[in-house]
């Protein structure tokens, strides 16, 4: 066991009884949720961290290299997935609410937020000796700064991109 109690991040796989609050050596479903772009660079960076003891995870980004596409997380096993599966719905209402699908548009009004509208970020890891602290904190490590915000999207638009590449390319679909 590393520091505090965590697994160490050498890559092998935590043990019952990590130490975390909670931990009844089973199975356990995290939330992480966040109102502010993930920066890809050091999502791609923190992955291997994150995905320790995770079995499984679903979830959607919003990404600073892509700020208005609903970029889904997908894993099982070993095997990730990331792609852009559609544009979200802004502030005015467009694409998500006043267009697409009524399951979208439902969805999208129950997360509404007046200044990024359905825009933000959900992730649920499954797996065993899963400290939801340790995980949301890595997590947290990868949102944009206050710097990194106000500078616009143009400008996160030219962050590195490690996991999906170019925006539109093959399909937008991306692995890791």
């Amino acid at each position: 066991m590393g520091e505090g109690g965590f697994p160490r991040t050498s890559g092998e796989p935590p043990s019952p009884g990590s130490g975390c609050p909670g931990d009844d050596h089973g199975v356990t479903s995290l939330l992480w949720r966040a109102r502010r772009l993930a920066h890809l660079e050091r999502l791609a960076e923190i992955l291997p961290q994150v995905m320790l003891g995770v079995v499984r995870s679903c979830g959607h980004l919003w990404l600073a290299t892509r700020p208005d596409t609903v970029v889904s997380w997908r894993s099982a096993g070993a095997d990730m997935e990331l792609w852009g599966e559609r544009d979200l719905a802004d502030r005015r209402g467009h694409c998500g609410l006043a267009g697409g699908l009524p399951a979208h548009r439902t969805m999208a009004s129950w997360f509404w937020d007046d200044r990024f509208g359905e825009r933000r970020t959900e992730v649920v890891p499954t797996g065993t000796g899963l400290c939801e602290r340790r995980v949301h904190d890595l997590l947290d490590a990868t949102l944009l700064t206050d710097s990194e915000l106000a500078s616009g999207s143009k400008a996160w638009r030219t962050f590195p991109d490690p996991l999906l590449g170019e925006p539109g390319a093959s399909g937008d679909r991306g692995g890791g």
